[in-house]
């Protein structure tokens, strides 16, 4: 009963693995590249300046920076924290709250456990130790 390793469950464990894994390494290259650190404040939006929502409010290299905070639900307004950028190129996708960086980790960790779990059953689908169901 051996019809190849290619079914579903390996093909979608594959995928969530490979995701988890395109995680990590963002999160290293982006880690590489913010060398420079400073306190920044987690700020309400500005309703006169059309700013909605939260803010990161810091300074680097003799500027001030307000940019659109959309990060995590469990930072929340007056909430003091550490800004991780690149000097060379501040901006939205060019830093990282310190305090936040678990949950993409945490994020990548759940992928590839799930994607590597899913491969098993596809491989043990594959060699006929689970019985393959089909839906339709």
């Amino acid at each position: 009963m051996n019809r190849g390793i290619w079914n579903f469950a390996f093909i979608f464990g594959l995928a969530f693995t490979v995701i988890g894994v395109l995680i990590l390494l963002s999160h290293a290259r982006l880690s590489s590249q913010c060398t420079e650190r400073t306190r920044g404040l987690i700020v309400k939006g500005d309703l006169q300046n059309n700013e909605y929502g939260l803010m990161l409010t810091f300074s680097a290299n003799g500027e001030a920076y307000r940019l659109p905070f959309s990060y995590s639900s469990k930072m929340t307004e007056g909430l003091a924290v550490t800004v991780v950028y690149n000097p060379s190129k501040i901006g939205t996708y060019s830093l990282y709250i310190l305090e936040d960086v678990s949950n993409a980790i945490k994020m990548a960790i759940i992928c590839i456990g799930a994607g590597c779990v899913a491969m098993l059953i596809g491989y043990g689908v594959s060699i006929g130790l689970i019985p393959e169901v089909r839906l339709f």
